[in-house]
Order: C-alpha cells, then structure tokens, then sequence
C-alpha cells in the first residue's frame, strides 16, 4: 500500500510539473508574440509608407507628362 502512495505523488508531481511546463511555455510564446507585434506593426507601417510614396510618385510623374 504505501508503494501506491508514492506512485500516486509521483503521478501527482509529474502532472503539476507538466502544467507548470506547458504554463511557462505559453507565457514565452505571449512574450515572444508581444515583443514581435511591435516589430511587425513597424514593418507593415514602413511597406505602407513605401508604397504610399512610389504611388504619390507615378501620380507625379503622370501628372507631369499632361
């Protein structure tokens, strides 16, 4: 019998450690996703800005042409 307690902690830590496992996982994965919306936010914002200006370019260059 007390064989089956230890297994049955044993069972019980392992479970509460892959919990804490799979917690940390998730809450890298937020921070890592967190820290890269900044950088893909400022990206996007930079492309719009680039194609924002090759349009106001042609546009010139169109208007220029008349």
């Amino acid at each position: 019998m007390v064989s089956n307690k230890n297994d049955d902690k044993k069972g019980k830590t392992k479970l509460k450690k892959r919990k804490l496992e799979k917690h940390k996982r998730k809450q890298l994965e937020r921070n890592f996703l967190h820290r890269n919306r900044k950088a893909v936010l400022s990206a996007a914002f930079l492309v719009m800005i680039i194609i924002a200006s090759f349009i106001g370019f042609n546009m010139y260059q169109s208007s220029e042409e008349r």
